[in-house]
């Protein structure tokens, strides 16, 4: 993974600020009860993307006066893709907590076609949320996301991985922490029904050195997120209470 180096709270700040661009508190939109009735029927996909392709390492070592905060990021283009074990771990629950009868976007396109949207569509998200921020996920979409209704589908839940953290201490066990926006896209006309942003984070027990989580093809950073996912999917979290079905 090529990586960034950073030292200092300040530089660590700026840096996440500027990797992640507008990626502050982002609006919701609660689902209506007439929608989730017609998700339990209609032809949906599940869409995992991830726009920025950045994993930031952190690292705080307590020196009794001061705190040394040391940062890498990574990028991870063509070495990572999240988004089919994201796809994988959510498609079953919201089967199971939604009713929201789903398959992975991915399967029903032929391979070049899905290349093509997958492009359109982290490079469409990106710039929208670098010129209008994080709210840009609320607003009605166009192409290449219009064009999924010649393919049957009616809607498209849609997971957009924004931050992927590794934060070690020198008091505490290391944290694997990711933050996601979901989206409910009505792909009629492109408009937004449903959103959510939720955040987890797991421990990396015995985790010594940074360059562990690159071992036996990524093998702990994989787990690790795998286990984030699962907590953010989890009906103890939040993060899809909006489109369970009541209890």
């Amino acid at each position: 993974m090529i990586g960034v180096r950073g030292k200092g709270i300040g530089a660590f700040a700026l840096l996440l600020t500027t990797v992640f661009a507008g990626c502050g508190p982002s609006p919701v939109r609660p689902l209506r009860e007439d929608t989730r009735s017609v998700l339990r029927g209609a032809s949906v996909r599940v869409y995992a993307l991830h726009p920025w392709q950045k994993i930031v390492q952190s690292e705080l070592v307590y020196k009794g006066l001061w705190n040394d905060h040391n940062f890498r990021v990574f990028a991870t283009e063509g070495i990572w893709d999240p988004g089919p074990a994201m796809e994988k771990l959510a498609t079953p629950v919201l089967a199971d907590r939604a009713g929201i009868l789903g398959t992975p976007l991915r399967s029903q396109l032929d391979p070049k076609t899905f290349a093509a949207f997958h492009k359109a569509t982290m490079e469409g998200v990106q710039n929208n949320v670098r010129d209008v921020g994080m709210g840009a996920l609320l607003q009605p979409v166009g192409e290449p996301y219009l064009s999924l209704k010649s393919q049957g589908i009616e809607y498209l839940l849609e997971l957009i991985l924004e931050v992927v953290l590794v934060h070690c201490n020198s008091c505490f066990p290391a944290r694997f922490a990711i933050d996601v926006t979901g989206r409910l896209v009505r792909i009629s006309d492109g408009a937004v029904l449903w959103a959510e942003r939720g955040g987890s984070s797991v421990s990396i027990p015995g985790l010594a050195y940074f360059s562990d989580l690159e071992k036996n093809d990524l093998a702990l950073m994989k787990n690790r997120f795998d286990e984030a996912m699962k907590t953010l999917l989890s009906p103890s979290h939040p993060f899809l209470r909006g489109l369970a079905r009541p209890d």
